[in-house]
């Protein structure tokens, strides 16, 4: 099966892409489309554009230091963002699949999660080096409260899908954003702060996303209850690496 890859920007002409970059937060979306669109219309052709993105993952940016790499040209810094949306994405397939080899991958982003993302005062952390060493200098101290809300809710999900308790991070996350990043009279998270709660050199008030944010009542980040699980056959996962 042939590998699907994601670019970073396509050309209005068939076949053309403008900027050729493969990231893995592009993957991540593509992942997210597939699912949803396979839960609309339960082909074949659709989820099978999954297992190959997540072939791509697996054999060209899968890394030894746990994760993905940013993109083919394997830059750095080191984001946790991408990784989060791929949760996002491997849950909602797991979802629409019963597939555990989805369940796998988000098990495998929940550990760098535990390990490596957060730190001991519940921060989140966004940049780092190839082995997951929080970057250096201001980089490696930046935290979004934003994304930190966005981890809760994916935790929340995951719980449920994987019948296990909530992570205990889902409070620490929510606790520390709450504390540091939260306007209380607008209610609006703060764009950036730091590790140890204080602003950021980019610390303003971020911009309402009432689409992209939980809570939301877009269907992106709604779960998938209203659709029932479509199991694959097992030719197209075991075409995935494991």
């Amino acid at each position: 099966m042939a590998r699907a890859r994601w670019f970073r920007a396509q050309s209005p002409r068939p076949k053309l892409a403008c900027d050729p970059t493969r990231e893995s937060y592009d993957q991540a979306f593509g992942l997210l489309a597939a699912a949803w669109t396979y839960a609309l219309d339960g082909k074949r052709q659709t989820i099978d554009f999954a297992y190959r993105t997540l072939q791509f993952l697996e054999v060209e940016l899968a890394s030894l230091a746990g994760g993905y790499a940013e993109a083919d040209s394997a830059r750095l810094p080191r984001r946790q963002n991408p990784h989060m949306h791929l949760f996002e994405a491997f849950l909602a397939l797991y979802e629409v699949t019963c597939d555990p080899v989805f369940m796998a991958r988000a098990d495998a982003i929940h550990a760098l999660l535990e390990q490596r993302f957060v730190s001991a005062a519940g921060a989140l952390r966004e940049y780092f080096d190839e082995s997951w060493q929080p970057a250096q200098g201001a980089a490696g101290e930046i935290v979004e409260p934003g994304h930190h809300f966005e981890w809760v809710w994916l935790l929340y999900q995951h719980a449920r899908l994987a019948a296990r308790p909530v992570s205990p991070l889902a409070e620490q996350l929510f606790v520390f954003a709450c504390k540091y990043g939260l306007d209380w009279r607008s209610r609006r998270a703060a764009r950036r702060r730091t590790v140890g709660g204080g602003p950021s050199a980019r610390s303003s008030i971020a911009p309402c996303r009432p689409t992209s944010r939980p809570g939301s009542r877009s269907p992106a980040r709604g779960p998938l209850t209203a659709i029932r699980c479509r199991p694959t056959s097992s030719a197209s996962s075991a075409a995935c690496p494991s």
